[in-house]
């Protein structure tokens, strides 16, 4: 559900349930450096529509599990209530549901059918880490023995995980949680950050704005400068390399379809025999009489169908080869 007003200043103070594993390196949308940015600079990332629908839908899928599994479900997310640990204040969270006849916490996901690949089947212990570290990061401050995840990736596909307690994991998460209070968070001290993007986020969230000064070069900003462009010209000519193999291994497959690699399976730099999904969607909506508009549209919103989708080495046509 989505926090109110009041749940995110508390939660500022502190570090809740969906950031405890950014801080373990296990969270694929956040990273630790973003979770410092929130605290510090009190930056906030925008929600996806994905995000939005996970929010509106949690209430139907807690009715859809009921119906489902014949088990009744309590809200208890009070829209001004967060746990604080009593021992460690910054910890905190904001659960949403529970079984309403059993002392069990419900975490509900929505993550949509092309998640569902990271997901075992239902009633096993296999799920993305950074859900588990939120199940126990709840779970030390509410202490529920037992809590379930439940999974919704559309249609009937409904999957439920029963996640056990388990005070040593939820030590470990403290504990790497009180580091990153005090050795970052209080003394205002950034993490390292995990990759380029993660740097720029950091960035914008530190200087939002130029303040129209000019500063001198040091040496180290010389030194980096230098670096920069020897890397812009590494870029320039390995992008040259890479074009001029690739017309080499063109020259040796001369009038060839392809060549069949053991471990590769098959490679072809021709268009005869992959397939032309645009050629194909034109052609059925002119069978169809569909209107010139409608393709304009479609091509702009399925840009994946429209565009070439092969990068160099692909092979669509006859057997993969194992």
């Amino acid at each position: 559900m989505s926090l109110t007003k009041e749940q995110l200043a508390f939660r500022s103070n502190g570090i809740g349930s969906s950031e405890i594993s950014a801080l373990c390196g296990l969270n694929p949308f956040m990273t630790a450096l973003d979770v410092w940015n929130s605290k510090v600079f009190g930056t906030k990332k925008e929600p996806t529509l994905a995000m939005e629908a996970g929010n509106i839908f949690e209430k139907s899928i807690a009715r859809f599990y009921t119906e489902v599994k014949d088990i009744q479900v309590s809200y208890i997310g009070d829209k001004t209530l967060v746990h604080t640990h009593p021992a460690f204040k910054f910890v905190r969270a904001t659960p949403d549901f529970k079984r309403e006849k059993e002392p069990w916490l419900l975490e509900i996901k929505n993550p949509g059918h092309r998640q569902s690949s990271r997901f075992g089947d239902d009633g096993s212990d296999i799920f993305p880490d950074h859900y588990r570290c939120q199940i126990h990061w709840q779970q030390a401050l509410t202490y529920f023995e037992n809590a379930e995840l439940l999974a919704y990736f559309g249609g009937d596909d409904l999957r439920c995980y029963h996640v056990k307690r388990d005070r040593e994991t939820e030590a470990a998460l403290i504990s790497v949680a009180e580091r990153f209070w005090k050795d970052h968070v209080l003394k205002k001290v950034p993490p390292a950050h995990a990759d380029a993007p993660d740097l720029e986020r950091h960035v914008k969230a530190r200087y939002p704005k130029s303040d129209g000064t000019m500063i001198e070069a040091s040496d180290e900003l010389v030194e980096l400068i230098h670096r920069y462009a020897s890397a812009c010209a590494s870029a320039r000519d390995i992008a040259k390399d890479k074009e001029l193999y690739e017309a080499e291994i063109k020259l040796l497959i001369g009038s060839s379809e392809g060549i069949q690699l053991p471990q590769w399976n098959k490679i072809t730099y021709r268009e005869e025999g992959r397939v032309n999904w645009k050629k194909i969607a034109l052609e059925l909506a002119h069978h169809y009489s569909v209107k010139d508009s409608f393709m304009k549209k479609m091509e702009e919103d399925h840009k994946t169908v429209f565009r070439k989708l092969y990068k160099s080495g692909s092979w669509f046509k006859g057997e993969s080869g194992g």
